[in-house]
């Protein structure tokens, strides 16, 4: 088993902050959301062999009669 490095921290928090900063908001269906499925891909894509992209459709306010809106 490989060890946790000081590098794959590093990398990780980049990670996150490209996801939380550089693809705000991330509302279903938005440009914010699109360009965190792409980041996610292309990251996937240099740790794995094979990644796979599965698209749906959706209905982003679908849901809202169910659940308390906080917005």
């Amino acid at each position: 088993m490989s060890e946790i490095t000081e590098t794959n921290i590093e990398s990780t928090w980049e990670f996150t902050r490209k996801l939380t900063e550089d693809c705000f908001p991330r509302l279903t269906g938005i440009d914010g959301c699109v360009r965190a499925g792409d980041l996610i891909q292309k990251n996937m894509g240099v740790n794995c062999e094979n990644v796979q992209i599965q698209e749906f459709r959706h209905r982003p306010t679908g849901f809202l009669k169910f659940m308390p809106w906080s917005g």
